[in-house]
């Protein structure tokens, strides 16, 4: 049973990416479009959620240091069309990173609640990959 629902859960779950740079300035703009079918959550409780959202985000690098902006868009929500709320308690992703060297980069992160206006959360850390 639980093979038939990851099954369809992998036919339902789409995800788009699109990403332009504007000629050399260093500004970049995309989209991500996501629809995913939740069957549990950490804590192993049945959740069955649908849900679709898109994510507009735009990008400046310079000197090796990238910025981003980017924010959640609800549309879809186990059959409710949630895109007339969208913006009704918006929150914008902000991020910057750094490469130190080869495979390590630093990095910031901070989510701002423009109704509350506050940070929500921040974090700050670094990743190594090779």
């Amino acid at each position: 049973m639980k093979f038939a629902a990851i099954a369809a859960a992998a036919l339902v779950t789409a995800t788009s990416v699109s990403a332009n740079e504007i000629g050399a300035t260093g500004i970049s703009w995309g989209v991500e479009t996501e629809a995913a079918y939740t069957i549990n959550d950490a804590a192993g409780a049945d959740v069955e959620d649908f849900g679709v959202k898109v994510t507009p985000e735009i990008g400046y690098t310079m000197f090796g240091v990238g910025l981003t902006a980017d924010m959640d868009i609800a549309v879809y929500n186990n059959e409710e069309f949630k895109l007339d709320k969208a913006f009704d308690n918006p929150k914008i992703n902000f991020g910057a990173s750094y490469e130190v060297f080869g495979g390590i980069e630093l990095f910031g992160e901070t989510t701002w609640d423009i109704d509350g206006e506050d940070a929500v959360a921040t974090k700050v850390g670094a990743t190594f990959s090779f």
